[in-house]
């Protein structure tokens, strides 16, 4: 069978025929005022912070930033001696390293609006308090894990992805961050 070469141009129109000159999609504006950063603390979400105080600056945005303490399962003999929790400690702690994080955080400071501690699922928590503050946008990192720990463990990150009101940018930090930034 022979081939016959095909045009890299369409075919012209028949006689007569108007064609529509080819215009460009207009570009949508982004316009991200309030970013919603979940920590936990570990060096990779201390390294997401950095990266979510260069983005309001950009978009001359405000940070509201996340922490959320997941409620601990405890044994079965643990109804007769419950481990009690103080739940406002556990609040205060985690409120306290938030603040010495903003201030150990360069330009934090000026871009953050609100620092918030909830109980409760992780990715439950984030999804909520998105949509509760009209986040535009969630800046998190992920901690990349992979097999068989990430099939035990799960990932909050991709849950959060699922459970979103509005999109998601996720980091994945790698090791020479975390050295550079450390």
């Amino acid at each position: 069978m022979k081939r016959t070469p095909t045009s890299k141009h369409p075919p012209s129109a028949p006689p007569g025929t108007k064609v529509a000159p080819a215009v460009a999609p207009t570009p949508v504006p982004v316009n991200f005022k309030n970013l919603l950063v979940p920590l936990d603390f570990s060096p990779s979400s201390r390294q997401s912070l950095r990266q979510a105080v260069a983005l309001a600056g950009q978009f001359q945005a405000k940070l509201t930033l996340l922490t959320v303490i997941e409620p601990m399962g405890t044994p079965d003999f643990a109804a007769s001696f419950p481990l009690m929790m103080d739940e406002a400690k556990l609040c205060a702690d985690a409120n306290a390293e938030l603040k010495k994080l903003v201030k150990a955080t360069p330009g934090c400071a000026d871009v953050v609006e609100r620092i918030l501690v909830r109980f409760g699922r992780t990715f439950h928590e984030i999804a909520e308090t998105a949509q509760a503050h009209h986040s535009d946008l969630i800046v998190i990192a992920t901690h990349g894990r992979t097999g068989f720990k990430h099939v035990l463990l799960g990932s909050n990150t991709e849950r959060v992805v699922r459970h979103a009101p509005c999109p998601v940018l996720v980091l994945r930090i790698s090791p020479d961050q975390l050295a550079s930034n450390s």
